[in-house]
């Protein structure tokens, strides 16, 4: 059974190294026949390729395709148990509902370690989750990269250094996306309270 630490770890370098080369070559494949790319569209053509667009909504689409992928992959491995959730929660407990003398329902409540509580918070549903993922994603990320691209008053990068730079940009972005979307994972799945809850 692995350490959900290690398990983590292990999803994070396996990210970094996919969406470096997906980025990668896709944005060298989408963008070959352009020598630069502007900081935003030409008021002309709104659908030309530009940094602030490709970022804002790149991040978002990525947020939210990685959180269906990897909670997804993580729910397979808790629910054959293969990954001992115990380590990360911090209490659990459990209320009973009584109705007429009998039990009508068992609540099973769990808590992660404190410095986690936030992630409790994200969405039950998993498309929900990811759709809200994908846009906390674009605003704390890519937004502030906008901002910065902006601030220093980049207006144009060759396209072979975008397209490096870019690559970057989205394995680290993977490698945040990774601990938050396993972390959450970890909380919902069926055998969790089976698998590490403490009683």
């Amino acid at each position: 059974m692995k350490n959900p630490s290690v398990y983590i770890r292990n999803q994070v370098i396996a990210n970094v190294l996919v969406n470096f080369f997906i980025a990668y070559y896709l944005s060298k494949h989408a963008l070959e026949n352009l020598s630069y790319i502007p900081f935003e569209a030409p008021a002309h053509d709104p659908f030309h390729p530009n940094m602030a667009g490709d970022l804002l909504v790149g991040t978002f689409i990525m947020g939210v395709v990685l959180t269906l992928v990897i909670t997804i992959l993580t729910r397979m491995q808790l629910n054959t148990g293969n990954i001992d959730v115990g380590s990360i929660i911090r209490n659990s407990t459990k209320t009973e509902t009584e109705t007429a003398g009998k039990i009508k329902a068992v609540t099973t409540n769990k808590t992660i370690v404190k410095e986690d509580v936030w992630i409790e918070r994200l969405p039950t549903h998993l498309f929900l989750r990811a759709l809200v993922i994908g846009f906390m994603a674009s605003l704390l990320m890519a937004f502030p990269v906008v901002a910065i691209l902006d601030t220093l008053k980049i207006h144009a990068l060759s396209a072979n250094t975008y397209v490096f730079v870019h690559a970057i940009y989205c394995s680290l972005a993977s490698a945040v996306l990774t601990v938050v979307v396993c972390k959450r994972a970890m909380l919902d799945s069926p055998r969790h309270s089976s698998a590490g809850a403490l009683e």
